[in-house]
């Protein structure tokens, strides 16, 4: 995967092609110069040219050899076709290419050789079986900048970044390929932590629009094109112009400590919260906006199996499963001696996002079966984490109002927000008696087996009661929830 001598090269036919057609464009000439010796591109950066196929894909990140089609949740079957290697360069693929990559930062393989995370049948430490080049940080750097600057997606989200590594080796690299970064700068964590989450964007073909640093969180939001789905073409407007939208990218790298679940689905909550805030304000100024929201990184968690996680996924409106299960990638993307595990994902809300490409970064068999084997990092991989990565479009909206009229009443506080609740009362008492138990089975520390079953068991009764409520009820009950948590916590601030 990390060898660029065996790349393939997916664009140079399509930038010679392309040239002669944005003659006229200096911004994309020298956008083509750029990609003309580039190999391993994902995704073609010219936005007008007409498809060969518009098939979402199971992409070979490295290897040639034919698409798999996705499964059904992302694809219509009449439009299935099997390609060729050399599709990507002849088709047009008006999505945005993501990719997410744990750099293990250095500081962390410092405090394993002094004891942090050893093997507790051997004794060793967690790293030995990398051989002492392979795990030198400097080669590591190298080899992962390399491939950045060889798939160039058009955003690049990265965890466990050094501050001094952002500033010193990512943004020079980075920025001679056309990217610009952002840095997470969380006030609460900076004090304490030495990395953090970094975010670049492709400046040539994005324009980011908002920005949020939060904890374990760097959201950042950018302007795209609207895409139809599954014809891929480009949605217009009652004019005939291209329909822009907005594209929210949530860059997470959840709680690591395997005691704190509560931690990871409390983080990734108040990501998407935060996300629909955004959307809130967008379609306030136009409800024509088409507006979506990924999320990817590390999870620490395999979200595809924990059921309190799955059940957050679902509150939050998530697709499920996560975008790689759907498609049938399944492998581990964290294996090492203590164990294989997948960690980390790609979420997206599935009514507002498609996803028309996966790339599998494991298709050559033999480069799996080594790090599936002899595990990671090593001359391949640099990292212990495996990238994950996909092609994203904004659905087009369904509504045709120009402008949008928030129907919502204002309250002054949860109380009388929960007077005009669109329930009987007996569904009011008996969505009280329901969170009372919510908050009295949630356990402060590590759960017991115990505690663990009966939060499962009061999310299953709470799904039961939403599911036979009206979506606008259960809508209106968020935003009650809400509401009710920030005046505890206003409440909490003015007692201290």
């Amino acid at each position: 995967m990390w060898r660029p001598c065996r790349s393939i090269s997916f664009l140079c036919h399509a930038v010679v092609q392309a040239s002669s057609r944005y003659a006229h464009n200096k911004n994309h000439i020298l956008h083509i110069s750029r990609l003309r010796y580039t190999t391993d591109r994902f995704c073609n950066q010219s936005r007008d040219r007409d498809m060969a196929t518009s098939s979402p894909r199971v992409v070979a990140g490295r290897r040639s050899g034919l698409w798999i089609p996705l499964k059904k949740e992302f694809i219509d079957p009449t439009h299935a076709k099997d390609v060729d290697d050399c599709a990507l360069s002849q088709r047009q693929n008006h999505g945005v290419w993501i990719l997410s990559q744990n750099l293990l930062a250095d500081i962390y393989v410092e405090k394993c050789r002094l004891g942090w995370m050893k093997d507790p049948v051997t004794g060793a430490w967690l790293y030995e079986h990398v051989p002492a080049a392979d795990m030198a940080w400097d080669t590591r750097l190298q080899r992962l900048i390399s491939e950045f600057k060889e798939l160039l997606p058009d955003v690049l989200c990265l965890q466990e970044v050094e501050f001094d590594v952002f500033d010193k080796d990512l943004v020079p690299a980075l920025e001679a390929c056309g990217y610009n970064g952002i840095m997470q700068a969380d006030p609460n964590r900076m004090a304490k932590q030495s990395t953090g989450n970094a975010t670049f964007y492709n400046a040539a073909v994005l324009t980011p629009t908002w920005t949020r640093h939060g904890t374990r969180t760097l959201m950042t939001a950018y302007t795209v094109k609207s895409v139809v789905h599954p014809d891929n073409s480009v949605a217009v407007d009652d004019d005939g112009k291209p329909l822009t939208g907005e594209l929210l990218v949530a860059n997470v790298h959840l709680q690591g400590d395997p005691k704190k679940l509560d931690q990871r689905i409390a983080q990734l909550k108040s990501c998407v919260k935060h996300g629909v805030r955004r959307e809130r304000d967008v379609l306030a100024l136009d409800a024509r906006q088409p507006w979506g929201m990924v999320v990817c990184g590390d999870f620490n968690e395999d979200v595809s199996k924990a059921g309190m996680m799955k059940d957050a996924m679902n509150e939050c409106d998530l697709a499920n499963p996560d975008a790689m299960t759907a498609a049938g990638l399944t492998d581990p993307t964290f294996p090492m001696p203590l164990g294989t595990y997948r960690l980390d994902f790609f979420l997206h809300h599935a009514s507002k996002v498609w996803v028309s490409d996966v790339a599998n970064f494991l298709s050559d068999e033999g480069e799996r079966t080594q790090a599936l084997t002899n595990k990671i990092p090593s001359a391949v991989f640099p990292s212990d984490h495996l990238p994950v990565a996909a092609c994203v479009c904004v659905r087009p909206p369904t509504t045709k109002r120009k402008h949008i009229v928030d129907a919502t009443p204002s309250y002054e506080s949860a109380e009388a927000m929960w007077h005009d609740a669109p329930m009987t009362e007996e569904q009011k008492a008996a969505y009280a008696l329901l969170m009372d138990e919510e908050t009295r089975v949630r356990p402060k520390g590590k759960p017991t087996a115990e505690q663990i079953s009966a939060l499962q068991n009061t999310a299953q009764k709470k799904r039961d009661f939403l599911a036979e409520l009206p979506a606008d009820t259960v809508q209106f009950l968020k935003r009650y929830k809400q509401m009710a948590q920030a005046s505890g916590r206003k409440s909490k601030k003015k007692t201290k």
